[in-house]
């Protein structure tokens, strides 16, 4: 299912995300952490179900990245600027 059991990055990749569900309130405080299988029921119509499929694993050390395709990645808004610094080192 993916929960508390991410997917292991290959050949110096980074691991994928996890797998989860929740209940939020509109503030997003989360009032219920279901994992997966819970029966949940809802309370208050402005509850929010949030459900997160696990991601991929990466495959290669990510600092190994050509530049020019992070900067891509950045003006396409595909990462951020705390991602292109914290995974791949690229200043922008």
């Amino acid at each position: 299912e993916g929960v508390g059991n991410p997917t292991e990055g290959l050949f110096g990749g980074h691991a994928g995300g996890e797998a989860r569900g929740i209940v939020t309130d509109p503030q997003g405080q989360v009032l219920h952490d279901c994992g997966t299988g819970d029966l949940v029921s809802l309370n208050n119509p402005e509850e929010i179900v949030e459900i997160v499929i696990a991601g991929g694993a990466g495959f290669g050390d990510p600092r190994q990245r050509k530049t020019d395709l992070v900067i891509s990645d950045l003006a396409n808004g595909l990462i951020s600027k705390d991602t292109a610094l914290r995974d791949y080192g690229v200043q922008s």
